[in-house]
């Protein structure tokens, strides 16, 4: 059985682009070095994925199930698409 992190790594071998930013992390799952965290985390970049403007980075985003609506509306008002 693979490791998440080589599923990973083989996932973004599929994608025509590299993310430089993972939304909706934690310092304990995040898959990137510039992450997005829920709660206030001196290892984050930021705070609260929904106040990045998710246009100014490739990004990789697994959030909540509760929140994949929200995500998708942010997605469509912004003009953003995902591969």
């Amino acid at each position: 059985m693979e490791r998440p992190d080589e599923v990973f790594s083989q996932m973004l071998k599929a994608f025509p682009f590299q993310p430089t930013i993972d939304l909706f992390a934690s310092r304990v799952n995040a898959k990137l070095p510039t992450n997005v965290s829920w709660k206030p985390d001196p290892f984050a970049r930021y705070v609260q994925a929904f106040t990045v403007n998710w246009a100014l980075y490739p990004f990789h985003a697994f959030p909540p199930f509760v929140l994949v609506g929200r995500c998708l509306q942010k997605l469509e008002v912004m003009g953003l698409q995902g591969f």
